[in-house]
């Protein structure tokens, strides 16, 4: 029987500890019995339960968790996901394009 593969999105948990478990889990997943490529999702919001603010939020995502999923080398892709009220603000789309844009230099 050929492998199958699929790929799975982490960006649900909205937070470092969350997110970083997903991940985790799907890299010891990997190859039991699926073929998994896994993706970052991120997400221009946070919950409203966070001391961060929406763009310190996105600041958060591209200089920590971002560079820490590539250093661990847990996601091959990242993906985002911009609200339609995120699509105004320049500064929230600029830091989340500026980091996808880096995705695979780091």
């Amino acid at each position: 029987m050929a492998p199958l593969t699929v790929e799975a999105k982490s960006g649900y948990a909205l937070d470092e500890t969350g997110e970083m478990n997903t991940l985790v889990v799907m890299a010891a997943i990997d190859g039991q019995p699926l073929d998994i490529v896994p993706t970052y999702l991120a997400r221009t919001w946070c919950r409203p339960s966070t001391p961060r603010t929406p763009t310190t939020y996105i600041e958060w995502m591209y200089a920590e968790m971002m560079p820490r999923i590539r250093r661990q080398r847990l996601a091959l892709f990242a993906d985002i996901y911009l609200r339609p009220a995120a699509r105004s603000h320049s500064i929230r789309r600029a830091a989340i394009w500026n980091a996808l844009a880096t995705w695979g230099s780091s």
